[in-house]
């Protein structure tokens, strides 16, 4: 999954008041894969799920934003369409920049241009790791990776607890498994007294130990 691991935080103070104030509901599409270039936006709070289709059809997850995140910029700096869909997970305010102004901004202040080259930088990078981990590593260790990314964004208790709001069907789209294979490596993870479920939200015993499984044997 790429991870920004939260945008610098000078950037995202000079971004957010150059734009008007926006909501969207808990499943709300904020832009389709394809659709014209558009706005740039930050998430003030809630979140985002970023994903792409693939030619077979399926839906595979690409990013998670949170709040102080920014996302919709690609389209903005290359004028090329949307390369995702963007869908809020519950509901999110946003800040949204129309992409003449974003660049503008980025003119004028280049400063900025460094934080923001290393954002897609880090994004690239993520997102080729990704892609390397989904063809190499079994469901097991693709589900324990999302949910070791999740936990080291939302924070680690010190003894190596975490909690992460996730329904199956988008682990499912981040690991590229159906959401049987998810269930059933949830189920190996609980046997292994790493992980405990409930509806929305599964809670890691030991985010060190999952860290290990995600390396395989």
């Amino acid at each position: 999954m790429a991870s920004d691991r939260g945008t610098a935080p000078e950037l995202w103070d000079a971004f957010k008041p150059l734009g008007r104030s926006r909501s969207a509901a808990k499943g709300e599409v904020i832009f389709l894969e394809g659709d014209p270039p558009g706005d740039v936006y930050g998430v003030v709070s809630g979140r985002v799920k970023l994903s792409i289709c693939t030619r077979d059809g399926r839906e595979v997850a690409v990013a998670y934003k949170q709040a102080g995140e920014l996302f919709g910029e690609l389209a903005a700096i290359d004028g090329q369409p949307r390369s995702a869909t963007a869908v809020a997970l519950v509901d999110v305010a946003l800040v949204a920049v129309p992409p003449g102004e974003f660049m503008a901004f980025v003119e004028r202040t280049p400063a900025l241009a460094v934080p923001l080259l290393r954002m897609l930088a880090h994004r690239l990078r993520a997102s080729n790791s990704h892609h390397t981990s989904t063809r190499t590593r079994s469901a097991v260790e693709r589900v324990a990776a999302g949910l070791v990314d999740l936990a080291d964004r939302h924070g680690v208790a010190l003894d190596g607890r975490a909690v992460v709001a996730l329904r199956h069907d988008d682990l499912a789209a981040w690991a590229g498994v159906n959401r049987e294979a998810v269930s059933r490596a949830l189920g190996q993870l609980r046997d292994r007294q790493l992980v405990v479920t409930a509806r929305g939200r599964i809670e890691l015993l030991d985010v060190p130990r999952l860290r290990a499984v995600c390396e395989g044997p």
